[in-house]
């Protein structure tokens, strides 16, 4: 965004704050102007990326494995302080940028590469959500953004950024294409 764009930042604590945190988006993303789509567009993807980093993100300290991976997506989970996912959203004259962040930086490009060809290889064309991680989430987020960023700091924070362009038609959105791009930092040992 450009600078002195207002940004708003929610910390997310857990399953029952994420209608409120996507509702406020979609009000953010619907002021910002744009296509009709944009506000739904937008909440599907901070929907998708807040759900994923309260599920995939932390870590269980006993088993070093997902703690929340096998809950079903619609349980009431609480996370602790330092598993808690930010949230940040916000508009310029061009753009409307929202983020999601975790504290764990675990994400990588196998993760990022099996869950596009998870998603690219489902039955005619269609995906099919049949287990947590099939790609589906990915494939949204790609398909409903302009650009997605992924950077990961790892054992630190995962943050996913995705751009929608601001235009008046929804064939003018279209016709920015999507890019992904992915981002790490490794830290010595």
């Amino acid at each position: 965004l450009a600078a002195g764009a207002p940004v708003e930042t929610i910390t997310v604590r857990g399953t029952d704050a994420k209608g409120e945190c996507i509702d406020r988006v979609a009000r953010a993303a619907a002021a910002a102007g744009g296509f009709s789509e944009l506000a739904a567009a937008a909440a599907t993807v901070a929907s998708e990326l807040v759900m994923n980093a309260i599920f995939n993100a932390p870590l269980d300290p006993a088993t070093g494995q997902p703690k929340f991976r096998a809950h079903p997506r619609d349980a009431h989970l609480s996370l602790a302080p330092a598993e808690a996912v930010t949230l940040a959203f916000g508009a310029d004259d061009g753009v409307f940028a929202l983020a999601v962040e975790d504290q764990f930086g675990r994400f990588t490009r196998e993760t990022l590469l099996q869950n596009l060809s998870r998603a690219a290889r489902a039955d005619h064309g269609q995906i099919r959500m049949r287990t947590p991680g099939a790609g589906v989430g990915l494939y949204m987020i790609l398909n409903a953004s302009s650009q997605v960023d992924i950077a990961v700091d790892k054992g630190r924070a995962t943050r996913v950024v995705a751009l929608f362009g601001l235009c008046k038609r929804f064939r003018e959105f279209e016709a920015f294409g999507h890019s992904l791009n992915i981002f790490g930092k490794e830290h010595g040992g």
